[in-house]
Order: C-alpha cells, then structure tokens, then sequence
C-alpha cells in the first residue's frame, strides 16, 4: 500500500450551477489529450452515465503523435453498479491494456463493500519489496474508475473546499492505495509544480469529475487535457442512453 497526494482545483467559471439540479441524473461524454512537455503523446474518451440507482462509466484511450513511432498501445476500462446516496458503487469492473503485442487484463467483482472475486493477468509477481495483499486490504475500495467520481455531500453549493478533503482508498486488482486528496483553490488554473487534478461536475449530479491533471515527470510536466467536456442533466424520466465500450 502506498499514499498518492494530489491538489485539487474546482472548476467553477465555466461550469457554475450545473451541479445545483435536483434530477441527481446527468451524462458526460468527455474527450482528452495527454501531452508530455507540450507534445501530444495520447488520447482517450469518457463516458459516464448517472441515474437515479445506476451509473455506467466507458473510457477508452491509444498512444499518439510522436510516441507511437517507440511505442503503440490501446486500452479501455468500464465499470458499472448501483448508486447509493448519490454516490456511484460499482458492481463489476473491467479493464484491457494493449501494448507492443502484449495484453494486461483487470476484472473485479464488488460486493458488500468489499471486492469479492479478481483476476489479474498477468498475475503480479511477489518481490521483497512488496507487501502482500490479505483480505482486509479489499474490503471498503472503490476501483480506480469509480474512485475519480467525488461526491459533494449535502445539498448545497457543490463548489466548496469539502469537496476536495477527502481519502479514497482504491483497488487495482494488482495494488491497494490511498488518494490523499486536498483542496488548493477556486479556479482555472495551470499547474506550476507538483501534481495537480481540476474538477469539473456531472450535469444534473452533485458528481465531479477529472477535467484536467498534471503530474512532473523526468521529462518535463505530463498533462490530461479535456478537450470537449460535454454534461447534461438527465430526468427521470428519460431512458437510459446505450453505452458501449470501444
């Protein structure tokens, strides 16, 4: 197990009062691009779809511009479950990585609060500097698709510094982590040093969300950049939309 800390930045002048709707239903397709020192080196999609006892997240992702001509690589991960309080809890978890002909593949099953059943291929090796993984490091996790998705409790304001306090323990299916979690300001911003994730809600939902982060690296500052963030609340009467994992 290890602590990951991350600054979080709300993101209120392009998106004030969306959170604010009482459906507590909403859907977001979103698109990103990944640069590393300004160079494009990826690109992904994400879908998430909120009702009012079900919520189904897609992502999917490849390796692009410069990077593919020393490596290419695909990936895509869905999770889907139930919503309790407003808050998304998956039942089931899957993800696919594709690089350099080699397949890494995550399944989780969630029950009780607690991950019931995994499977990891290839599995993880043990080494002396790992710690090994026992029940009780499963039990109160979310998945690493479900964690990104950070409730604002009550039924307020939803931009508030209390929606950043928080740690989420999470379960990859090969390790066990904490996201230490803490607010840095009410703006839009760009990250001068240290890891950084802006926030922006789900339409309709007290649901935020990944707009942008950025993280130092050796090789200068690697950033997730949205690049259309689409969300609209949802009624309840509306059906649910058909998601489909790429």
């Amino acid at each position: 197990m290890a602590g990951r800390l991350g600054a979080l930045v709300l993101l209120a002048a392009a998106f004030d009062g969306c959170g604010s709707l009482a459906f507590a239903q909403g859907n977001l397709e979103a698109s990103y691009v990944a640069t590393l020192a300004g160079v494009p080196i990826g690109k992904g999609s994400w879908s998430i779809d909120v009702t009012e006892d079900q919520f189904t997240a897609t992502a999917s992702g490849a390796t692009s511009g410069l990077l593919r001509v020393f490596a290419s690589g695909q990936g895509s991960s869905v999770a889907h479950g139930g919503v309790s309080g407003g808050q998304p809890v998956a039942s089931t978890y899957a993800s696919t990585i594709m690089a350099d002909n080699k397949t890494d593949q995550v399944r989780m099953l969630f029950g009780g609060g607690a991950v019931k059943d995994y499977l990891a291929d290839p599995p993880t090796m043990p080494g002396p500097d790992r710690m090994p993984l026992t029940e009780a490091h499963r039990k109160g996790v979310f998945d690493p698709m479900t964690a990104t998705l950070l409730r604002v409790p009550g039924n307020g304001d939803t931009f508030v510094p209390e929606a950043c306090q928080r740690t989420v323990p999470v379960f990859d299916g090969r390790m066990r982590y904490d996201l230490q979690l803490a607010f840095k300001h009410l703006d839009k911003v760009r990250s001068e040093r240290g890891m950084e994730v802006s926030l922006a809600p789900i339409a309709g939902t007290r649901l935020m969300v990944p707009y942008r982060a950025s993280i130092p690296t050796p090789l200068g500052m690697g950033v997730l950049q949205a690049t259309q963030f689409v969300s609209v609340p949802r009624s309840p009467q509306q059906p649910t939309a058909n998601l489909k994992t790429q």
